[in-house]
């Protein structure tokens, strides 16, 4: 099943300083996903967004880094920033050995088996092959 992009109420949005005067400044999103910062002093801004149940959006990021730090000036308007946050999961349990005693740095992988509504949706030229997609790695 295909995601869409909804607006997200109630999501959080945060600037915070790099400098020692760490200013930090929070604004949360409307019913239409909309959020405004007003009387931001100038300076250069860590800037994400957040929400429970959600993978946090650095400024800029492709989700391999920090994001970019956002540097304002005054009277500086910005406008059509856009956060597109991520469905979070956690994975919770034990694992256990053949005798049902605990094992300790075991590798575990959780894996997305496609649906055949998925299967359908590769058309007559795309692969027909189940494969695995690597979801979750704990430690080694």
């Amino acid at each position: 099943m295909p995601l869409t992009a909804v607006p997200l109420k109630s999501a959080r949005a945060a600037l915070v300083e790099q400098a020692e005067s760490l200013h930090m400044y929070g604004s949360m999103s409307d019913s239409d996903g909309h959020f405004i910062f007003k009387d931001v002093a100038p300076g250069r801004y860590e800037f994400f967004a957040f929400h429970t149940g959600f993978v946090t959006q650095h400024y800029q990021s492709d989700g391999a880094d920090g994001g970019a730090l956002l540097a304002l000036k005054a009277g500086q308007k910005i406008a059509d920033v856009l956060f597109r946050l991520t469905l979070a999961a956690v994975v919770t349990g034990r694992v256990n050995d053949q005798q049902g005693e605990p094992m300790i740095g075991v590798r575990v992988t959780a894996l997305d088996w496609p649906s055949d509504e998925e299967m359908e949706d590769r058309g007559p030229y795309g692969t027909h092959e189940r494969e695995f997609g690597c979801g979750f790695v704990g430690p080694d």
